[in-house]
C-alpha cells in the first residue's frame, strides 16, 4: 500500500499528531510547529490501513446524502432481496444481463455504470409481484381496502395512507423480510380505521400482527441497510432474529 498523501499539513504549538479526514475524503494533518518532515510521514505511514478505512467511511457517508454509492458495485457486494441476502456475481457477456440465481445476483458489466439505478428497478418489479397480494391479505382482514396501492421513492418514510385512502409503500422494503413489509403494510391499512396513533389504532396493529413491535424494533435497527447508497459487506439479520 502507497503512503497516503497529505492534502493539508498544519502546523502549532500542539503537542501530539492528529489525523482528520475531509468530507472530500482529503487527509488533513494536523502536527507540532517543529516536528522534522521525515517523523510526520513516518507517522502518517503507520496509519495508512486507518486512514484508507476511514476515508471510506467518510465518502460512504457523503455518498448516501447525495443519493449514490460510494464507489462503483462490484462481485462480492451484497444485495438484499426480500430478507435474503445475494453475492452480486459480475460477469463477461454479450448480452445485457440481470438474473437473481439461488444463491447469487448475476449481473453484466456492461451494467455497472448504471447499477444503482438498475437494481432499484429490479427491487421495484420485484415488489410491484408482491405488493398487492399483500394488501389484498390484509385488507381483509382489517376489513378495509384502499383507494389506491403505489410504490413511492420517499427518502424518509417507509409507507404513508392519505386521506383520500392511497397507500404508498416504499420501495427499499423489497430488500427487507417479508415480515418487516407486512407490517408497514399493516400499520397503514389501520390508518384507515383510525388516521391517528391512538390506542385503537395500536390495538388493530396488534389484532392482526401480534407481535408488531418486534417488527418495527427490526426496521429501527436494521432500516439503515435498506439501501442501495451503502456497499453492503453484511448479510441482513433476519426476522424472527435467530436465537442465541
Amino acid at each position: 500500500m502507497n503512503p497516503p498523501k497529505i492534502d493539508r499539513l498544519i502546523r502549532s504549538k500542539r503537542k501530539t499528531l492528529a489525523l482528520i479526514i475531509r468530507p472530500d475524503g482529503s487527509l488533513e494533518v494536523r502536527a507540532p510547529l517543529h516536528l522534522p518532515q521525515k517523523d510526520i510521514l513516518d507517522w502518517v505511514a503507520s496509519k495508512s490501513s486507518w486512514i484508507e478505512k476511514h476515508r471510506q467511511q467518510v465518502l460512504q457517508v457523503q455518498a448516501e446524502k447525495a443519493g449514490s454509492p460510494a464507489r462503483p458495485f462490484q462481485s462480492g457486494d451484497l444485495v438484499y432481496v426480500m430478507g435474503k441476502t445475494y453475492p452480486l456475481r459480475v460477469i463477461q457477456t454479450r448480452t445485457e444481463t440481470l438474473r437473481l440465481e439461488t444463491t447469487r445476483l448475476v449481473m453484466s458489466s456492461d451494467l455497472l455504470p448504471n447499477a444503482h439505478t438498475i437494481l432499484q428497478q429490479f427491487l421495484t418489479n420485484f415488489l410491484n409481484l408482491t405488493l398487492p397480494l399483500r394488501v389484498a391479505k390484509f385488507s381483509e382482514l382489517i376489513g378495509k381496502k384502499p383507494a389506491k396501492v403505489r410504490i413511492s421513492k420517499a427518502r424518509t418514510r417507509w409507507g404513508s395512507c392519505s386521506s383520500n385512502g392511497n397507500l404508498a409503500v416504499n420501495w427499499r422494503l423489497a430488500m427487507a423480510p417479508l415480515e418487516i413489509l407486512d407490517y408497514i403494510i399493516v400499520h397503514e391499512l389501520a390508518h384507515l380505521k383510525h388516521p391517528n396513533h391512538s390506542r385503537a389504532f395500536w390495538a388493530e396493529v396488534a389484532r392482526i400482527l401480534p407481535d408488531y413491535k418486534a417488527r418495527k424494533q427490526w426496521l429501527r435497527q436494521y432500516g439503515t441497510w435498506l439501501t442501495l447508497e451503502r456497499i453492503n459487506d453484511q448479510p441482513l439479520p433476519p426476522y424472527p432474529p435467530a436465537a442465541k
